[in-house]
Parts: C-alpha cells; sequence; structure tokens
C-alpha cells in the first residue's frame, strides 16, 4: 500500500468518526432543547431532566444536565434543586484539555446557563449565596477559564452585583472598544455578548443618574428587548421599557406612589422562554 492510499484510507476513517462525532452531538442538542422546551414549567422541566439522567450518559453530558438543574433551581426558587446539582456538577469534564481554541469549547452555552444566565436570575432575587456558591465551585477552574469570554464577563456582572471594585466597567468598556482578540468565544454569539454588556453598562448609568450616556444606547437596548431572552435579562436588572426609563431613585419614587395592584404581569411566557433558550444552546454547539 502507497503512501496516497494510507492517506487516502486514513482521510476516510477520520471522516467517518467525524459523522458519527455529529450524529451524536445532533442527538445530544435534540434532548437539550426538549429539556430547555419545557424549562418554564417546573414540574415538567424536572420531570423532563430527571428523565435524561442514564449510567449510559457521556462524563459531559451529564454535567450538562447537572447545570440545567442549577439554572433550573435558580429559575424556579428551588434551592434543593440548585444546590444538588451544583454538588453533582464535574466542571472539568466540561473544559477539554486538548482543544488549543477554547477551554469550554463545544460546551459555550453551558457555561451561559451557570455563569450568565443562573446568576442574573439570583441578583434579581437578591441571592447572592447562591452566586458566590456557583463561583465557589468554578474557582478550581479560574486558570483554564482566563481567555474565555463568558469566564470574564460573568467576571464582570459579579462585580455589578456585588457593588465591588469598578462594577466591571472596565472589561465592559475594553469589549464594547473592540479590545478582546485574546478571549475565547463562539463567533455566532458575540452578539449576545455585547447585548448583555450594553445591558450592564445602561444599569450601571441608570444607577448613577448619567441619563446621556444611556440615551445614546437605547436603540440597542430596544433591539435586545425583542427577544424573550433580552426582556427577561432587562426586567431581572430592574429596567422598565427604554421610554419609561428614569434614574434609579426617580424609578424607586414612582414605584412607590403606584397604588397596590398595578404591578406589571411576568415578562416571558413558556413559550417565548423556551424558544430563547433553544436558541441560545443551538447557537452555542457551532464552534
Amino acid at each position: 500500500m502507497n503512501l496516497s492510499t494510507i492517506l487516502l484510507v486514513a482521510a476516510a476513517v477520520y471522516c467517518i468518526y467525524r459523522l458519527i462525532a455529529m450524529q451524536k452531538e445532533t442527538r445530544t442538542n435534540k434532548k437539550i432543547l426538549r429539556i430547555l422546551g419545557a424549562f418554564g414549567d417546573k414540574q415538567e422541566f424536572e420531570e423532563t431532566l430527571n428523565q435524561e439522567f442514564s449510567p449510559e450518559n457521556t462524563p459531559d453530558y451529564t454535567a450538562r444536565l447537572q447545570a440545567l438543574r442549577v439554572w433550573g433551581g435558580a429559575y424556579h426558587d428551588d434551592e434543593d434543586m440548585f444546590r444538588e446539582g451544583l454538588a453533582n456538577l464535574d466542571v472539568s469534564v466540561l473544559l477539554p484539555g486538548d482543544n488549543p481554541k477554547s477551554a469550554v469549547g463545544m460546551n459555550e452555552s453551558t457555561f451561559f446557563w451557570l455563569l450568565l444566565f443562573a446568576p442574573n436570575n439570583l441578583y434579581s432575587k437578591n441571592r447572592m449565596d447562591q452566586i458566590s456558591a456557583i463561583y465557589e465551585k468554578m474557582e478550581p477552574y479560574r486558570e483554564e477559564l482566563e481567555h474565555e469570554m463568558v469566564w470574564q464577563l460573568g467576571l464582570a456582572n459579579k462585580a455589578y452585583y456585588e457593588k465591588s471594585g469598578d462594577l466591571g466597567r472596565a472589561f465592559y468598556d475594553r469589549v464594547m472598544e473592540g479590545d478582546y482578540a485574546d478571549l475565547h468565544y463562539t463567533k455566532d454569539l458575540i452578539g449576545i455578548y455585547k447585548h448583555i454588556i450594553t445591558a450592564m453598562q445602561c444599569r450601571i448609568w441608570l444607577d448613577e443618574g448619567e441619563m446621556e450616556k444611556y440615551d445614546e444606547s437605547i436603540g440597542v437596548l430596544d433591539e435586545f428587548r425583542k427577544a424573550p431572552l433580552g426582556r427577561r435579562w432587562l426586567e431581572e436588572l430592574g429596567m422598565k421599557a427604554a421610554e419609561e426609563a428614569e434614574p434609579a431613585d426617580e424609578e424607586t419614587a414612582e414605584a412607590e406612589e403606584e397604588p397596590a395592584g398595578t404591578e406589571a404581569e411576568p415578562g416571558d411566557s413558556e413559550a417565548e422562554t423556551a424558544e430563547a433558550e433553544e436558541e441560545t444552546a443551538t447557537e452555542g454547539q457551532g464552534e
């Protein structure tokens, strides 16, 4: 067998391997999307999630299920669910050490759930202890995650939630100025990253009464708000529709004057929530 034939056989074997791997990934993604489709209803979510646990699962799929349990516990205000998911989560299997481009690799959407969506929801409920618990779980992997966009954005958001340091300003400014070539991320997700950053910047400007800066970003907020995911993120930050926004102190004063029974209805229907999470999970697998 000559060298050319050997190379052709090797290429064929590799293609078959990749095809099998892609088919497995597609089946896994469909299962994840089915769980996310049930996310809005706590009982249905738990039942659908629990059905997926099996001794035959790959370690990384089991870890993704536990990450969903963490996020679901945060979203549904179930601390037992949250703590169980966090205790059983093996972060190490989500960090393929042989990937030279990205530590989180194909699991970027999983880190969205853990480091962005769950903490923002917990912040809206003042559950700072649970946000801290997530980062305590991630601490042993800090060095591996250092160059990941999702990790650095999570840390910046955490600084805002805790009202510590510069509230994440330096990181937000850096990314919006285009200085993030050293960070790893899926290109299809950069728009979501930047929308989240703009939302966080606007929340800071509202807090500090910097309405001129806020006004310059209203168009971006309106665009973010069109997606169920974006609308929920802004609501969790306590942000009204752009045209109704006021500095934090005036907003509080107005809220006190409103008669009882005028609270806004919950932002997302179950269908909208599922649609948003399906979108993000699918995009996060695109790397």
